[in-house]
């Protein structure tokens, strides 16, 4: 963006800078195209705007009034929608789902681009997403044991790890310099709660 806010240039090789927020220095990553395309994939359906699962009823109401969408979208009130990961109302399981489904589903799922075959997606089964008592495929981080989610052991489950790191084994893979502490924590409750033989 320039300085006046008012027009953006596209970067075709992407670009990393310091920048101060809150008196705090963070590494700030604009993706380059190259990079976009491991996210946006053909699988996922290339855009990953936001949807209404993600929006909530308040959020499309407020569009709706004024008058964003191109066709009527009916009642807000009428779609599926994830759970707040803050929303103790919902289960700890549904919102940790929530959370894996929109940050982790456009790669993780059937036929998409990672060398595995986890299904994150929402509508997936837990049971049948190849990620709970599953070993890890592509290395164990270092840890005695481990498993893609170990029920009972964050500690012993690849998924927490790569989540806390910010190295090459990270994930998410790219542009990501902060470690997201209320998210690991509530993925790391929901692997503590998991019974065995989930």
């Amino acid at each position: 963006w320039n300085q006046e806010g008012s027009d953006a240039d596209l970067l075709a090789d992407g670009l990393t800078e310091q920048v101060n927020v809150g008196g705090e220095t963070h590494t700030w990553t604009y993706p380059s195209r190259t990079d976009c395309l491991r996210c946006h994939t053909s699988v996922s359906g290339y855009a990953l705007g936001v949807t209404t699962k993600q929006l909530g009823a308040d959020q499309l109401s407020f569009l709706k009034s004024k008058n964003v969408f191109a066709n009527e979208i009916g009642d807000p009130k009428q779609y599926e929608f994830y759970p707040h990961l803050s929303d103790t109302s919902f289960p700890l399981e549904k919102r940790a789902r929530a959370y894996l489904a929109v940050n982790c589903a456009h790669c993780h799922q059937s036929g998409g681009p990672t060398p595995t075959n986890l299904d994150m997606k929402y509508s997936t089964p837990t049971a049948q997403m190849n990620l709970i008592g599953v070993a890890p495929m592509n290395g164990t981080l270092g840890i005695i044991d481990a498993l893609l989610v170990r029920p009972g052991s964050k500690e012993r489950s690849v998924l927490w790890e790569r989540m806390q790191r910010r190295d090459e084994f990270a994930m998410p893979p790219l542009a990501s310099s902060v470690v997201d502490a209320p998210v690991l924590n509530l993925v790391g409750q929901w692997i503590d709660q998991l019974a065995q033989g989930h």
